[in-house]
């Protein structure tokens, strides 16, 4: 996907300008690697950051979260129900 995003928003001859010589299709394809091996790094690191629920409310729709909840609260009345 990188690559075919590096390939239709990066005119060659910018790249060509910026790496100082002639491109070629290996040029777009290191391109789109760096990319990807950034957002991946990002992506970790980002995650480390984040709680746990931070972290399901962006991955998961609201019916899903909706349906966790209700199973934590159940499963809260549980436990307090046998420890009461």
């Amino acid at each position: 996907m990188d690559f075919a995003v590096s390939l239709f928003l990066i005119d060659g001859a910018v790249l060509a300008k910026q790496v100082g010589r002639s491109v070629g299709l290996g040029d777009y394809v290191r391109l789109a690697s760096l990319a990807s091996a950034a957002a991946i790094v990002g992506g970790a690191l980002g995650s480390e950051f984040e709680s746990d629920e931070a972290v399901r409310r962006a991955a998961y729709g609201k019916r899903e979260r909706q349906r966790r909840e209700q199973a934590e609260r159940e499963r809260q009345e549980a436990d307090a129900a046998r420890s009461g």
